[in-house]
């Protein structure tokens, strides 16, 4: 009996570890990713950032076994259009908050859950619609310059929130067709295809745009791009692998702490700071993100 209970600890306790990392690795991703955004151009430090992603990538493949038959139009449109989503994300974080930024781009779930509901007859009720309002609500608490408003009586938005409500529209729409392309070709063959087409779409842009393609490789900050490509790598990794073991629900909720620890990341070492009313609009927003995980 007491050996029993021990093994269920250790379940518990391994289960948690593992579904942790993920959040923690992608809080400080955003970190990185907005240091390097405020010191180089957002096209080159999304490059980059991809780029240096592929050669992770490929390092797993003798260790996995590819889908081999593949959507590759599929592949090629997700890619392409998150190459414009990430573009608009990293020029938010370049100009705006981060600990505003990097919460109001989680609710990407508020347009993800309704085109499954929609699409894929998944199961949409009256829990998931609070969730949905509170979500909202919370962005437009979090997003408002409130004594802006007091004063001049005009509705103004904190810098870099309309990019990344564009931005956060787009992954919702990402998401809902990455989940498709991970059934019919795997999430390694997506993931990978996706990065590589960001990389290739950024190119095709240079090269329509007569710019030199090798001035993408000029001025990188790399002390800051390399870490947040690799972290972004391991946490993907690590998070695919979580969902083939634990339940999705699960994994999901841990994971919809990472504005939580990136929000705790800019007000320790970029010195932010959330007035109450961005703090109440804050935590509306992971609790309406937590709900649509776990209903």
């Amino acid at each position: 009996m007491l050996g029993g209970q021990r093994t269920n600890m250790e379940f518990s306790f391994q289960s948690l570890l593992l579904a942790s990392i993920p959040p923690f690795l992608w809080a400080f991703m955003t970190f990185f990713i907005t240091k390097a955004s405020r010191s180089m151009d957002a096209t080159k430090g999304l490059f980059m950032f991809q780029l240096i992603g592929i050669p992770l990538f490929l390092c797993m493949l003798p260790f996995l076994s590819p889908e081999k038959n593949t959507n590759l139009l599929l592949i090629i449109g997700l890619g392409v259009w998150e190459t414009f989503a990430y573009l608009l994300y990293f020029y938010a974080l370049r100009i705006g908050q981060m600990a505003i930024i990097g919460t109001i781009i989680e609710t990407n779930v508020i347009i993800t859950v309704p085109l499954s509901a929609i699409f894929l007859h998944e199961s949409f009720y009256l829990l998931k619609f609070i969730a949905i309002s509170a979500v909202i609500i919370g962005v437009i608490m979090l997003g408002l310059h409130l004594k802006d408003l007091k004063k001049s009586k005009m509705v103004k938005l904190s810098a870099g929130v309309v990019p990344t409500l564009l931005a956060a529209i787009a992954t919702g729409v990402y998401f809902f067709f990455v989940g498709i392309s991970s059934r019919i070709n795997g999430w390694y063959s997506t993931a990978l295809g996706i990065r590589i087409m960001i990389v290739l779409t950024i190119c095709i842009l240079f090269v329509i745009q007569r710019k030199d393609v090798l001035s993408l490789f000029k001025k990188v900050d790399w002390k800051w791009i390399v870490p947040a490509a690799v972290f972004d790598v391991v946490a993907f990794s690590v998070f695919s692998y979580a969902l083939t073991r634990y339940e999705i629900s699960y994994v999901s909720v841990i994971n919809a702490a990472a504005p939580v620890i990136s929000t705790a990341l800019a007000i320790i070492f970029l010195k932010e700071k959330l007035t109450i009313f961005q703090v109440t609009g804050f935590l509306l927003v992971i609790v309406g993100i937590i709900a649509l995980n776990i209903v």
